[in-house]
């Protein structure tokens, strides 16, 4: 589970060091797991599958909103990431 934390926070650290314009993003965390979490064995924690996106859009200082239901209309936001879970709780 380490890899795939490590590899989603390079992911999207990538995508915004290639981003111009960054700061002017308007980013929608979608969390679509039906409250599903891992154990993070590095820090002995249990956590939210969203983390990860949510640590690395923090870690490079960009704003974003995390919602548990997709707005009707998502015009307003330049990038949606969509969280499904590690496995289906529910």
């Amino acid at each position: 589970m380490f890899k795939k934390t490590l590899g989603l926070y390079l992911i999207v650290t990538v995508i915004f060091l290639i981003a111009d314009t960054l700061q002017a993003q308007n980013i929608l965390i979608w969390d679509n797991d039906n409250s599903s979490h891992y154990y993070d064995s590095e820090e002995g924690e249990s956590r939210n599958c969203e983390y990860g996106i949510q640590r690395a859009l923090t870690d490079n200082q960009v704003s974003y909103v995390t919602r548990s239901n997709l707005p009707l209309d998502i015009s307003d936001y330049d990038i949606v990431f969509v969280v499904l879970g590690v496995y289906c709780v529910g």
